[in-house]
């Protein structure tokens, strides 16, 4: 009887302990066991195997989970899309990584947004093979990228331009369209500017219905591409109702190109905005376009352009445009001799030394300093001279302090009759031009003015 008892006992621990294998259990033997269930689970295709790999994925042990994976990454079947998702999160770098790979092959696009929120993981490696796994997906990943553009976590914004300007075409327009959003339009315009070449095609589309808000976003990436195949679309957000975006076009006009935008920009000094018109003599000023002196002439002649008009003929240096501004800087009014003076600093010739001698004493200050700064560009030996020879009689300290600094750059501040520290409108503290003078006379710059306590 106790060798009967015995036995059953044996039976009895030995039936416990396959029990504990089969379902897990935690006991010595129970992870072989379950690898090797899944290895026979490979020799099957139906639904019940597939079923019992899926609940693998959740194995506390990582060689099962890794095993059950390897298994459906054989499958590649798309009802395995989400499961495998929640590795992406898995703390086994192995396993994040080949679920990454895994999703990237499966055509599931309702596991994007699972990749994408990858792009911000701390495990750099899977984040760049989440970029790739999503450029699978080709365009069905465009509107969730576009989304992403918006996202919180820089990283994940950063990784969403870069895929999408990977993809193959980029999604010119439906990026476009998200120009005016607050959230997204930085990371649209990004992706825009890099894809330069498909994105001049598809803002010329997007441009024929675009709102003004969209229309102005529009000529500002063209501007930022720097691309004259651009200006075909300039041209028609230029004929657009709405002076903001016939603003933005003519200064996109003047980033796009030089021989390009002499016509389309000259078209637009006709403009009934003025703005529109002065935007147009601006773009146009980094450009030397002789055949345009007529206009800018014509300009001259309309108060709402005369400045911009001036400082174009200073950039254009041509004798007639010289001739006229030894006229305009004897203007009466102070803004005129100002773009005068400003404008034979652009011209940079030795012919406006005169001139810009005499407008050192100028009954205005800003034309005085502006004049300072045209001899200094202007730079020759008779500018030198005679700016040397201005700085014991200039009126204030902001142009003697002007003077020093040029001719000390070129090594001749040394001649000058008094250095500056001596000059009476100095801070008596640190030296520096004085805007201040207490009761007894004595001077301060804004930063050692005394406080002067409420009431008194």
């Amino acid at each position: 009887m106790r060798n009967l008892t015995a036995v059953v006992a044996v039976i009895t621990l030995i039936l416990t302990l396959a029990g504990c294998a089969s379902t897990g259990g935690g006991k010595a033997g129970s992870v072989e066991r379950r690898l090797a269930d899944i290895e026979k689970l490979s020799r099957k295709l139906d639904d019940e195997s597939f079923n019992k790999l899926i609940s693998y994925l959740a194995d506390p042990e990582e060689s099962v989970r890794m095993a059950a994976l390897m298994q459906l990454f054989d499958r590649k079947d798309r009802r395995s899309a989400k499961p495998v998702a929640g590795l992406i999160d898995d703390p086994v770098p192995e396993i994040r990584e080949k679920s990454v790979e895994l999703l990237g092959l499966l055509d599931e696009p309702e596991i994007l947004p699972d990749l994408i929120e990858a792009f911000g993981h701390e495990d750099y490696q899977l984040s760049r093979m989440a970029v790739s796994a999503v450029r699978n997906f080709g365009a069905a990943a465009a509107p969730v990228l576009i989304d992403a553009l918006g996202a919180d976590q820089q990283r994940i914004r950063d990784a969403a331009v870069e895929t999408l300007v990977l993809l193959d075409p980029p999604p010119v327009e439906l990026v476009a369209r998200e120009l005016t959003n607050p959230q997204r339009g930085p990371g649209a315009r990004a992706v825009l500017v890099r894809t330069a070449d498909r994105a001049l095609t598809g803002l010329s589309i997007v441009a024929l219905d675009a709102s003004m808000e969209l229309a102005v976003k529009i000529a500002e990436v063209i501007g930022e591409i720097g691309d004259p195949r651009g200006m075909d679309t300039l041209r028609i957000l230029a004929a657009k109702p709405e002076a903001d975006v016939r603003i933005a076009a003519a200064r996109a006009m003047g980033q796009a190109g030089k021989d390009q935008s002499a016509e389309p920009l000259a078209m637009l000094l006709g403009d009934t905005d003025p703005a529109v018109r002065n935007t147009a003599l601006e773009a146009l000023r980094p450009y030397v376009h002789p055949g345009l002196e007529d206009q800018f002439f014509d300009a001259l002649n309309d108060p709402a352009t005369q400045v911009n008009a001036l400082l174009d003929l200073g950039a254009l240096n041509s004798k007639k445009a010289i001739r006229e501004l030894g006229k305009t800087i004897k203007s009466k009014h102070a803004h005129i001799r100002l773009a005068s003076v400003q404008a034979m600093t652009l011209s940079r010739n030795e012919t406006h030394v005169p001139a810009l001698t005499r407008a050192l004493s100028d009954s205005d200050s800003d034309v005085r300093l502006a004049s300072i700064s045209g001899l200094a560009a202007i730079d020759t030996a008779t500018a030198q001279k005679a700016l040397a020879k201005h700085y014991s009689k200039a009126k204030t300290c902001r142009e003697r302090s002007a003077i020093y600094d040029y001719l000390q750059a070129k090594g001749a501040a040394a001649k000058l009759p008094l250095p500056m520290d001596k000059m009476k409108d100095v801070c008596s503290v640190c030296g520096q031009c004085a805007t201040y003078q207490d009761e007894a006379k004595v001077w301060f710059c804004d930063v050692h003015k005394p406080s002067v306590a409420p009431g008194e």
